[in-house]
């Protein structure tokens, strides 16, 4: 029964850090997901933050109440073994010495903690050892997302996120519903812009596009935007418009790609950043919920009989003169 006492939080801490690595990989997979602006993307990082909080927080406990390197260390590795089943090589191994290392200095931490007490406070004590597992573990994240970026931006290039561009555009140009209803953007080009991309057709095909498009994209009247008049475009489907939007991304994906070239490998730093950032963000924010957490657990340990606590004296040293 004690042993099964001290082991039986070890099996949440292996469920929630599976599904932690699991849903991290997908940030992996494509590393431009941390740019996405839409709900599921947000769902993905607030379930990633919450299997992450929750893994670190029964780790804790298990600690806690093994306090016993015999349970810890096996435990330990198996955790940090998860990884090289979930990522592919140099993450997996990133962060199996990640999760190992973070794992253990936690652990020594905590440790030196359980024997200098005066009064056990299960908060004051294992509040900080949450957070600071959590923190080594997102740490960890972001060095491997660095190496994940780098082997994409070294094998692909840098792509700017289409859900960036797309949002740009939203605000910068007018908005007109399509046949279903939806808003898109209205994107006209100047007879001057038109011509000078038929002299030179080279450009769209680099990017996919066929200059045969020209012809039928709306035009804008120049002369009469400079002077402040109404725009006047041709007549045309949505699906011409919507063709004339796929032009200027493209356009603006080779520009900005051209002018980011020279810093291709700071790219990876900022992208590995940027991650950091957005988890510590949303960890910070479910950590508030740590002390009720941890308070309330142990608050029913004790009540519940699966713990108890014993009062003992112990001898005070006082300086007399």
């Amino acid at each position: 029964m004690l042993i099964f006492k001290k082991l039986i939080f070890a099996l949440p801490f292996f469920a929630f850090l599976t599904l932690f690595f699991y849903l991290l990989n997908f940030f992996f997979k494509d590393v431009y997901l941390i740019f996405g602006l839409n709900i599921t993307t947000l769902y993905q990082l607030i379930y990633l933050a919450i299997t992450l909080s929750l893994a670190s927080l029964f780790f804790i406990i298990f600690c806690a109440l093994a306090n016993d390197w015999k349970f810890i260390l096996p435990v330990s590795i198996l955790g940090s073994l998860l990884p090289i089943a979930i990522f592919t090589a140099p993450s997996s191994l990133i962060i199996f010495i990640g999760s190992f290392l973070s794992l253990t200095c936690t652990y020594l931490l905590l440790s030196n903690k359980l024997k200098t007490y005066l009064t056990y406070s299960a908060n004051t004590l294992l509040t900080p050892s949450v957070k600071t597992l959590a923190g080594f573990l997102i740490l960890t994240s972001s060095l491997a997302f660095y190496f994940s970026a780098q082997a994409e931006i070294k094998t692909n290039g840098f792509k700017i996120p289409d859900s960036l561009i797309d949002t740009a555009l939203k605000f910068a140009t007018p908005q007109i519903p399509d046949v279903k209803g939806e808003s898109i953007a209205q994107v006209s080009l100047t007879p001057e812009q038109i011509e000078l991309l038929k002299q030179n057709p080279d450009l769209l095909r680099n990017q996919g596009i066929d200059p045969a498009i020209l012809d039928s994209l709306p035009v804008s009247n120049s002369s009469e935007s400079s002077l402040g008049g109404q725009q006047k475009t041709i007549p045309g489907s949505n699906a011409i418009k919507k063709s004339s939007n796929d032009l200027v991304k493209n356009l603006i994906q080779s520009q900005i790609q051209n002018l980011l070239k020279p810093y291709l490998n700071l790219i990876p730093v900022f992208l590995a950043a940027m991650f950091f950032i957005t988890l510590h963000s949303f960890h910070s924010l479910l950590a508030i919920l740590y002390p009720i957490l941890i308070t309330l657990t142990f608050w029913i340990f004790e009540k519940t009989g699966f713990i108890h606590f014993e009062k003992e004296m112990r001898e005070v040293k006082k300086i007399v003169v």
